[in-house]
């Protein structure tokens, strides 16, 4: 009997596995079902559930979006389109459905004007992600240093040319897909939030007696600069810094 006892246990592990892999997929399911029998506001507390049991996906923050887009949770909705997007860069019902939901916000900012050149490597930072970027970084380094070794080693001319050769692009790709690590370093270390406040005062420093600068509204992104106790410090895409309290904020993470 002893002998059966890992088998049993295996296979009780194994169903338990993937009773667990099916939970997200069918309460997913289910959420899906409320939303469209037009019962937003329970599809939205099925979703979200599902995230409190730690499953995250891109599929699940467009689907939130669109629910609380629906209860005219007009914060929420650009909250969940962007952690969306935030996952999957590429996934195109989120992104328009993001610029539908800023269309209907109070708050319109003009961002300031970037450089030719900062907007080229903004850009070539954004093709790949972080890891992506650093793996391809740390390859190339490795694949240069062996072919420099390869190159001290050999005899052959022919050869020395082809290792040689070798090491100086890779030398080169490593030097491209280091400053793309670099670039989407510094994007991934910005911190951004959205206003869920239907009106935020913006304050001069972080203090309820301090003076005043007008209001920011619900669904506005805005950049963190600084947290101190429960204050932001935080800047809008026209560059105005000003302070409001953070519980009016989702940070996005």
């Amino acid at each position: 009997m002893k002998r059966w006892v890992p088998y049993i246990t295996g296979l009780l592990l194994s169903a338990a596995l993937h009773s667990y892999a099916q939970a997200p997929d069918s309460l997913f399911r289910a959420a899906n079902r409320l939303y469209d029998q037009n019962r937003y506001a329970e599809a939205l507390d099925a979703y979200n559930r599902i995230l409190q049991s730690g499953y995250e996906a891109p599929e699940l923050y467009l689907n939130m979006g669109n629910a609380a887009y629906q209860l005219n949770r007009k914060g929420q909705a650009v909250y969940y389109y962007e952690k969306a997007l935030r996952m999957d860069p590429h996934l195109t019902a989120a992104r328009n459905n993001l610029e539908m939901a800023r269309r209907g916000l109070i708050d319109r900012f003009t961002p300031l004007p970037r450089g030719f050149f900062h907007r080229i490597y903004s850009g070539y930072a954004g093709l790949l992600d972080l890891h992506a970027w650093g793996w391809m970084s740390l390859l190339s380094i490795w694949l240069a240093l062996a072919f420099g070794v390869a190159y001290l080693l050999v005899q052959r001319p022919k050869h020395k040319r082809l290792f040689f050769g070798l090491a100086v692009v890779l030398l080169i790709l490593w030097a491209l897909s280091y400053a793309g690590y670099a670039g989407a370093r510094s994007r991934a270390a910005v911190s951004y939030g959205i206003v869920q406040a239907q009106e935020s005062t913006r304050y001069t420093s972080p203090s309820l007696a301090a003076e005043t600068d007008g209001k920011i509204h619900e669904g506005a992104k805005v950049r963190i600069l600084k947290r101190q106790k429960d204050w932001l410090e935080v800047q809008t895409a026209d560059g105005n810094t000003f302070w409001i309290p953070a519980n009016d904020v989702w940070i996005l993470e």
